[in-house]
């Protein structure tokens, strides 16, 4: 449905098209041959923004949608597009979406999510959830993350996080639920860490070797929302879209976390104990931590 909107959003590059007298066929071979080189130096991103710019200029008249079998997996269904442009010319384009028949999953061709914007999505149950490699993780974790999301009316969101130290690093469980984007009922659970002494409230995403087994849900009252996992992540993320949103006092998140060691598992269970507030309780089974805020 988003892909096949397309042409309907034609008017501002036909105006920009019309006052500059672009000639699309050249500016999209500019762009694409830009996109090239984005890509030859591993900016994929970069290259998808020039890839959708020289199409978008080169205004959609006609857009066909379609599937094939995806060639390395008989499970999936790869999405195709059929473009006719403005000036004539015709083009083949495969988005980067992948459908698996059997789970329902939309992903990318990559553990970067949908056309490497970091998410991908569960068609049965309305899911988006981060890839494993997606640019977010960059990024890390500041606080003031949270202060600007939760100072727009786009999020609102309960967080506690839990600090502790373990192999030499200052770490950071953090647990999130509430609302995201103004269309979807969310949970996260983040993990990081950082070199001893830091100052800040920066912390860097966990490493390839310290992602850990993680599962989620979200439940209204006694309704179950939605779950996610277990998957190996640094950033257990899951976000429903609904036509209803409910304040986080009102929604339950349940997480468990299974830590590679006694010291890690340990160390977050003292700093669940300790922390002042009170709402999130857990269990334990060996070194799975089974909690809910």
């Amino acid at each position: 449905m988003l892909i096949g909107s397309i042409p309907n959003l034609n008017a501002p590059a036909e105006i920009a098209v019309k006052a500059f007298r672009l000639d699309t066929a050249a500016l999209r071979e500019k762009l694409f041959s830009l996109r090239d080189e984005a890509y030859a130096n591993d900016q994929t991103l970069l290259g998808y923004l020039l890839y959708l710019m020289g199409v978008y200029y080169s205004i959609i008249r006609e857009v066909d949608i379609y599937t094939v079998s995806a060639e390395n997996n008989p499970d999936e269904l790869q999405v195709m597009m059929d473009i006719c442009y403005d000036d004539g010319e015709k083009a083949v384009i495969s988005p980067g979406l992948f459908i698996n028949q059997t789970t329902g999953q939309v992903h990318g061709n990559s553990d970067k999510g949908l056309i490497d914007l970091g998410f991908d999505f569960s068609i049965e149950d309305l899911v988006i959830y981060g890839a494993v490699h997606c640019w977010q993780r960059s990024l890390g974790f500041d606080r003031f993350y949270d202060l600007l999301a939760n100072s727009t009316f786009l999020f609102n969101m309960s967080t506690r996080r839990f600090h502790f130290d373990a192999h030499g690093k200052e770490w950071m469980i953090q647990l999130w639920k509430g609302n995201y984007g103004v269309c979807t009922n969310g949970v996260e659970v983040g993990v990081y860490n950082r070199k001893p002494g830091s100052i800040g409230t920066f912390y860097k995403a966990a490493g390839d070797d310290e992602l850990m087994e993680m599962s989620a849900a979200l439940y209204h009252g006694d309704k179950l929302l939605f779950s996610r996992g277990p998957v190996t992540h640094w950033w257990m993320s899951a976000f429903q879209l609904s036509k209803v949103l409910y304040q986080p006092k009102d929604l339950t998140m349940t997480f468990s976390i299974t830590f590679p060691d006694e010291e890690l598992f340990s160390a977050f269970t003292a700093a669940l104990d300790s922390h002042g507030a009170h709402d999130v309780s857990y269990t334990t089974d060996g070194l799975t931590v089974n909690g809910r805020f």
